[in-house]
């Protein structure tokens, strides 16, 4: 037996070092292999981060809508809306449009998306520029969708106080998007 024992385990001099070595060796990898694995399932599980620049209504949303129109503040407008990185995160994931099979790239959608909003932002701005608007409330006419962590509302009308104390509707967004309470415009485009 001790003949198998020395032939399976050898011995001299250098013998216990080499093996402790080895058994550092062997905790150390193990704990990069579990700090890895750690590391990973956090920023699998990790929720992802929340919508820019949202307010904490629809109606606040049209007010600053309205203000930064008053304003002519393009700048102000643009951050007010959804933008790429939040489209690609929350919203494309689940468009059929965005299957493999579609053969629709990511780019295509959102550069025609933000074309078509930035377009007609242009007109909104042109239209109703310098203006006092008076918010009366929001209306959605339109269906809402609701992804796994945001929902769109659609159709969406500000009624407004008119020069003679009517109520006037007026479209200068087309949706809202709203994540946990929180709303931006999802699009500029009211058609």
């Amino acid at each position: 037996m001790d003949e198998l024992r020395s032939a399976v385990m050898p011995t001299g001099p250098h013998h216990g070092r080499r093996r402790s070595r080895v058994a550092i060796a062997s905790v150390v990898v193990g704990l990069v292999l579990v700090s890895s694995v750690a590391l990973a399932y956090r920023n699998i599980w990790r929720p992802p981060p929340p919508l820019l620049n949202t307010l904490q209504s629809p109606h606040a949303v049209a007010e600053a809508v309205l203000a930064a129109l008053h304003g002519e503040n393009l700048e102000s407008l643009e951050a007010l809306a959804l933008t790429g990185p939040e489209f690609r995160r929350y919203v494309w994931p689940e468009l059929p449009v965005s299957q493999p099979e579609s053969n629709v790239p990511f780019e295509f959608a959102w550069g025609m998306l933000r074309r078509n909003s930035e377009g007609h932002l242009r007109q909104t701005v042109a239209r109703f520029k310098g203006r006092q608007l008076a918010l009366k409330r929001v209306e959605f006419r339109g269906p809402s969708t609701t992804y796994e962590r945001v929902s769109v509302h659609r159709d969406a009308r500000l009624v407004i106080e008119g020069d003679d104390g009517s109520d006037q509707v007026v479209r200068l967004f087309g949706s809202l998007i709203e994540q946990d309470g929180r709303w931006k415009v999802f699009s500029y485009v009211v058609d």
